[in-house]
C-alpha cells in the first residue's frame, strides 16, 4: 500500500506545476504639485497557490486513504495532511518572496545616485542567467 500511496503521489505531482502564480496589477496616480501633470504609476503582485489539480489530486488520494486497512489508512492520512500543510506554506513563502521584488525595484529606481547599484544588480542577475527576468520587472514597475 505505502507504494501504491507513492506511486499515486508521485503521479499526480509529476504532471502538472505544484503552484500556480496569479498577478495582480493595481495602478496608483499621483499630481505634479508643479506641473499638475497627473502620473499613473502601476504596482504587480504575485501570490501563489497550489495548484487545483493537485488539491484534487490530494482528495483523492485522502479518499483512498480511508479504505486502507487500520493503522495504514490513519497514518496515510496523516502523510497527505502534512503534505497539504507543507505545500500551503511553500505558497505562502514564495507569494511574501515575490511580494518583495516590486518593493526593492521601487526603492532602487527611487534613490538618488543608483547607477553603480543597478549595474552590480544586473551583473549579479547576469551571471545567475536571470537578467532577462530583471528587465521585464523592472519595466513593468518604471
Amino acid at each position: 500500500m505505502k507504494t501504491l500511496c507513492s506511486a499515486l503521489l508521485l503521479g499526480i505531482l509529476s504532471n502538472c506545476a505544484l503552484f500556480t502564480p496569479t498577478q495582480t496589477v493595481t495602478p496608483t496616480t499621483s499630481t505634479n504639485a508643479l506641473t499638475h501633470e497627473v502620473i499613473t504609476t502601476y504596482r504587480t503582485n504575485t501570490d501563489y497557490a497550489v495548484n487545483p489539480s493537485v488539491t484534487t489530486g490530494l482528495n483523492t488520494a485522502s479518499q483512498m486513504a480511508q479504505q486502507l486497512p487500520t493503522p495504514w489508512g490513519g497514518i496515510a492520512a496523516g502523510a497527505l495532511g502534512l503534505v497539504s500543510i507543507g505545500l500551503g506554506v511553500i505558497a505562502k513563502v514564495k507569494s511574501d518572496k515575490a511580494a518583495l521584488v516590486p518593493a526593492l525595484i521601487a526603492g532602487v529606481e527611487a534613490a538618488a545616485n543608483n547607477a553603480d547599484v543597478k549595474k552590480s544588480i544586473q551583473t549579479v542577475a547576469t551571471a545567475a542567467g536571470l537578467e532577462d527576468r530583471l528587465k521585464i520587472h523592472v519595466r513593468d514597475l518604471t
